[in-house]
């Protein structure tokens, strides 16, 4: 076992020293992985001197659990030492160094899932719900979004911009289009296309569409092969929605048309 009063000057040879892809703790005395040590910025090489086991097993010696009652207490008699840690803190999560470290630590998908498993957590959930429901943090809250309620002549703007913008016909256009895209995969080009070689009308019956909704003309359907999701064709509502109804089966279809042909011949 090494002496736990190693001196950080032959501890740094101790880590040069070190094999490749190993590093090592004072207090075991041996070489271990990177992966078996904390991260301590102030630390030789970024980590820390101990490996977690030996960690582990120092705080759960009794002495240190002394030493740390008496560093506890040392602590609780200066109140605002928590105050300057804060402001510390505050100061500089606000500089661009933190930003840029935080924005490229929050994007790594590890993070984004460690993330989110422990909001995941029962305990955490409970916490929150506790949290949220304390009426310092209701009135917290309704302060909050009192400052984003619109006045009544702003609500009225507000709706009659919505209305005119819902309403108008490129809106429209846009949004059947956006929903053809991210349905089928067709595109405003692909779809022209695909009605003008069905020169603008139903591919089984011929005719155009007639539905209206709002006083127009709607689009022709998008049909496609719900198994393989390949597009089909353009459709009128009434087709479409008739090979909806059969299921596109083929065999069901050939046995409607008998049956229509059955009975037109009385």
């Amino acid at each position: 076992m090494a002496k736990h009063s190693i001196s950080h000057v032959v501890l740094k040879q101790k880590r040069s020293a070190a094999p490749s892809g190993t590093v090592y703790c004072y207090h075991c005395d041996h070489y271990k992985s990177p992966d078996e040590f904390t991260k301590n910025s102030r630390g030789i090489n970024g980590l820390s001197a101990n490996c977690k086991t030996c960690q582990a097993e120092m705080r759960s010696s009794p002495e240190y659990k002394v030493k740390q009652a008496k560093y506890d207490k040392a602590r609780a008699l200066k109140p605002d030492h928590k105050i300057k840690v804060a402001i510390r803190n505050k100061k500089y999560h606000q500089t661009p160094e933190y930003k840029q470290k935080k924005s490229i630590y929050d994007a790594k998908p590890e993070r984004k899932r460690k993330v989110a498993a422990y909001n995941a957590q029962p305990e955490q959930k409970a916490k929150r719900a506790e949290l949220r429901a304390r009426p310092e943090e209701k009135a917290k809250h309704k302060a909050y979004m009192s400052a984003y309620e619109l006045t009544p002549e702003q609500q009225k703007k507000k709706l009659e911009y919505n209305q005119a913008y819902n309403q108008s016909l490129t809106r429209k256009r846009d949004r059947a289009a956006w929903s053809r895209k991210r349905k089928y995969g067709v595109t405003q080009e692909s779809y022209l296309a695909l009605l003008e070689n069905q020169n603008g009308v139903c591919a089984i019956c011929k005719k155009p569409e007639t539905v209206r909704r709002n006083g127009e003309i709607l689009p022709l359907c998008v049909d496609h092969d719900h198994n393989t999701k390949a597009v089909r064709g353009l459709l009128c509502r009434a087709c479409n929605s008739a090979l909806g109804h059969f299921d596109d089966n083929i065999v069901n279809l050939s046995n409607a048309i008998d049956y229509l042909k059955r009975f037109n011949q009385k």
